[in-house]
């Protein structure tokens, strides 16, 4: 402490006095974050929907060009202190970017989880604590009328699009002699399996009413 002071003394205005200054005040920094880290008890906090992908490379590129900033001696003008002030603009554009559509991006991450028959994993992250079974809703009491209940919501909900009626009873007469034609003949090679994308596929094309 004394040999920087005596430093600091000696030659204030100089390049490298300055350089000393900043390379000091990040080690003080730097260890006071050690210390913490290793002494202080910490949840690892669950980071933002889309942070890793919309905000991490800009803050990773802020950090660097920071670093090559203080290293070059805190320049105020030329070619280093525009790329860092450039970097430090669009990190804080992402940043806030993904904080102002951060439902949007968890409900494109949970679609995007039907590809991986990840959707319930994704719900249960997503709920922060546990919540005791309801015993009532809607008026209706008990496991079985509750039940009923979301039976009815359901098949109105999935009956809810329009569609030809004339065109739908095509489609399930010809599913129905495909069925008796091929599957019940042991001719079945799988094409009437419906899978998991060909589902998401299938609500991406629903017309909005």
């Amino acid at each position: 402490m004394t040999t920087f002071h005596e430093r600091c003394q000696d030659d204030r205005d100089s390049q490298a006095h300055r350089q000393a200054v900043h390379e000091y005040h990040d080690n003080i920094v730097n260890a006071c974050i050690r210390a913490a880290e290793a002494t202080i008890p910490h949840a690892k906090r669950r980071g933002r929907a889309g942070w890793k992908r919309h905000a991490e490379p800009q803050k990773k590129n802020a950090i660097l060009w920071n670093r090559i900033w203080k290293e070059s001696g805190s320049p105020s003008t030329g070619i280093i202190h525009g790329i860092r002030k450039k970097t430090r603009a669009e990190y804080r554009r992402a940043s806030r970017w993904v904080v102002r559509n951060e439902e949007k991006l968890k409900a494109d991450k949970m679609t995007d989880t039907l590809h991986s028959r990840d959707f319930w994993t994704e719900i249960q992250r997503m709920q922060r604590k546990h919540t005791s079974t309801t015993t009532e809703m809607d008026g209706e009491r008990g496991e079985d009328a509750i039940r009923e209940l979301f039976v009815g919501k359901y098949e109105e909900l999935y009956n809810s699009v329009p569609y030809d009626r004339e065109e739908m009873g095509d489609i399930l007469t010809t599913l129905n002699s495909r069925v008796n034609e091929q599957c019940k003949q042991g001719k079945c090679y799988d094409d009437h399996k419906v899978s998991v994308g060909e589902v998401h596929k299938a609500i991406r094309s629903l017309k909005h009413s």
